[in-house]
């Protein structure tokens, strides 16, 4: 893993239901047909869309921890020894690169100072010089509470014919991911139920993940699993359809809130 210092210095068991820490609901559990399933189902995906800002594409759950996602997303989306950029500016940064490093990438490290600003002349220069098939990076870091401005980025990343992804899993639920404005191609965010964590892809993303239509997309295996999760157990994928939405309102009112401000 080449690394561009610019700072001068076991798969686990699927489990649907709810933690067992959340109080019951006071509400009465009616129970759904499948015309109020498919109605909840739209709502989640529609606060999913507003919570990413995407209006051409898709935002939908996925089955899986915060690691297994990402790494199923970049696998689909990129081939042993090509070359991805990933900027760091702290741990979450460098997991990244680890991941696209164990998937038989060539990762190129940006080294960035959490103080400095982001070197955005830098970042460009890499991108002109070497031709990456995706910038990946984290939106925020949970140990500094630090962003990055994302839209620039984005911008010569569309540019230059790149595919953008982003962890956004620091910063969803307390911010919008504005995954248009930011030319994001594909997006996972926090957790928003135990093993349920939304991601957010458009047409560009999958059109890259259908051309590798010769092996198997893991990342588009975790969202068939949330599909399946009502025909599975449809008692317990009902509850955990209905905490689901409750759960993004409460996102959603937080994140207009902050919006308003």
């Amino acid at each position: 893993m080449e690394r561009l210092d610019r700072s001068r210095k076991h798969r686990s068991e699927r489990s649907f239901t709810p933690d067992n820490n959340e109080p019951a609901g006071d509400k009465p559990q009616y129970a759904l047909t499948a015309e109020g399933d498919a109605v909840i189902r739209c709502d989640i995906e529609r606060m999913l869309n507003r919570l990413f800002q995407r209006d051409a594409g898709w935002s939908l759950p996925a089955v899986g921890r915060r690691e297994e996602i990402m790494n199923a997303l970049l696998g689909s989306l990129i081939r042993p020894s090509e070359t991805v950029l990933v900027p760091v500016y702290g741990p979450r940064g460098r997991s990244i690169a680890d991941l696209c490093e164990r998937l038989g990438a060539d990762p190129v490290v940006l080294e960035m100072a959490e103080a400095d600003g982001f070197d955005l002349a830098g970042l460009e220069n890499e991108l002109r010089r070497r031709r990456p098939v995706l910038v990946a990076i984290s939106h925020g870091e949970p140990l500094s509470g630090m962003s990055r401005s994302m839209e620039k980025i984005g911008s010569l990343c569309q540019e230059l014919d790149i595919l953008f992804v982003a962890d956004c899993t620091a910063t969803f639920g307390s911010t919008l991911v504005q995954a248009e404005k930011w030319h994001l191609d594909a997006a996972i965010g926090a957790p928003i139920s135990r093993m349920v964590i939304p991601v957010s892809y458009n047409e560009r993303a999958l059109a890259r993940m259908r051309h590798r239509s010769n092996v198997e997309l893991p990342f588009l295996r975790m969202i068939d699993d949330w599909n399946s999760l009502l025909r599975e157990n449809e008692e317990a994928g009902r509850l955990v359809l209905r905490k689901l939405r409750d759960r993004l309102a409460i996102m959603i009112g937080r994140v207009d809130g902050d919006e308003a401000i």
